[in-house]
């Protein structure tokens, strides 16, 4: 972690970079230094370095699908890497993120309606 943050030092503008240290913070058991508002902040500070790069934009993607369980939110960082080209793993991402959210819906249409509580 320390050598990404060495490199970061000589390099601050460098996307790739800064999406290696989000990827590192994820992976780390150093939860005292660093903290998945850390990562977050790192793959944002890439796509704001890299606005035409697809890559942070995928990372935020999965970071939101699978570490924050915020699928609903994943979907637009994947469909904005779609649409700058981010191929093969932004979609994959999105068909991920769209198949989980219809076994959700799936899920709640599946209960069964409560039954009507009458007040007497």
């Amino acid at each position: 972690m320390e050598q990404i943050r060495t490199a970061l030092a000589a390099f601050p503008n460098s996307p790739e970079l800064c999406v290696l240290l989000g990827d590192a913070i994820q992976l780390s058991d150093d939860d005292v230094h660093y903290s998945l508002e850390d990562a977050e902040q790192s793959y944002r500070r890439a796509a704001e370095l890299a606005p035409t790069d697809p890559a942070p934009l995928v990372s935020l993607g999965y970071f939101y699908y699978a570490v924050l369980d915020r699928t609903a939110e994943s979907v637009g960082f994947f469909e904005k890497a779609i649409a700058l080209g981010g191929g093969d793993e932004a979609e994959n991402g999105l068909a991920e993120a769209h198949a989980e959210l219809a076994n959700l819906r799936d899920d709640v249409d599946s209960r069964p309606a409560p039954e009507a509580c009458v007040i007497c």
